[in-house]
């Protein structure tokens, strides 16, 4: 099926691929799998919102398996883990690559490797390889539902079908989602800080203000310290925010977490 969607798209005709992944839909009993090569052919035919609205769909109708990891896998995986989280966005894409050339092959040779194919299909997503993003995060997304990337993927793929989404009630009804799926992701990993950041984000304007005062109590509450650069954006949005009590924590917290910062100094200086 995958060969015959590449080769009427090869040929130009990726409307064909997309009918053709319609008919077969028709017929499949594995839905969920049919709906991700349908997802796979709107890719190719360049209908982004239509191919992460029903990719989606397939992860909804994916199948739960029950699985214990495999225990030689997990050196690698958490190795693959550490390349994944511990770098500057700005060395997203190049970390990226790394990790598909270091881990592809693994992955593939080894099916049970569930964890390792997350972070490879992660790495697929970020390099904007959605076709191959679809295959490996499908195959994976049944055995690892729980795992906290996962669920921060889920929300990303809501936030894609968001920003893609044609009609204002769609995307209220999206926005929404993005915000339940983000609270869900918190509760399994709250030292997350780019999840706040995009709780933050995609706020309703009028709840803007609310979100934003929720979010800075709650990272107060979970006794985590934030990076130099998030702790700053959030000192920045306690002082946007002008609720003194917010505004005084975060500021007695900053200078204990940072205590050499010049920026965390001026905004002492500012305050006062």
């Amino acid at each position: 099926m995958i060969g015959l969607l590449a080769a009427l798209f090869v040929a130009g005709d990726a409307k064909a691929g997309v009918l053709q992944a319609k008919e077969n839909l028709k017929y499949a009993e594995d839905t969920g799998f049919a709906k991700k090569e349908l997802a796979k052919a709107l890719w190719l035919d360049q209908d982004q919102e239509g191919a992460f609205k029903v990719f989606l769909e397939a992860l909804a109708e994916s199948i739960t398996e029950e699985k214990l990891f495999d225990p030689k896998e997990d050196t690698v995986y958490q190795e693959a883990l550490a390349l994944y989280l511990n770098h500057p966005p700005e060395k997203t894409a190049l970390i990226s690559r790394e990790i598909k050339a270091r881990y592809f092959e693994t992955s593939q040779s080894n099916p049970g490797w569930t964890r390792l194919k997350l972070l490879v299909a992660l790495a697929e997503a970020n390099l904007f390889e959605f076709e191959a993003f679809f295959d490996d995060f499908y195959e994976a997304y049944p055995l690892a539902k729980t795992h906290y990337l996962s669920q921060k993927t889920i929300a990303i793929l809501y936030i894609k079908q968001f920003e893609r989404a044609k009609l204002e009630s769609e995307r209220e009804n999206i926005r929404n989602t993005i915000q339940e799926k983000l609270d869900k992701t918190l509760a399994l990993n709250p030292e997350d800080f780019s999840l706040y950041r995009l709780k933050i984000a995609f706020a309703p304007v009028e709840e803007k203000d609310r979100v934003k005062f929720i979010v800075l109590n709650k990272i107060l509450e979970h006794s985590i310290i934030p990076p130099r650069r998030d702790a700053l954006y959030f000192l920045e949005l306690a002082h946007e925010l002008g609720v003194k009590e917010i505004k005084d924590r975060w500021l007695s917290k900053a200078k204990v977490w940072y205590p050499d910062s010049r920026a965390v100094q001026d905004w002492m200086n500012y305050g006062n």
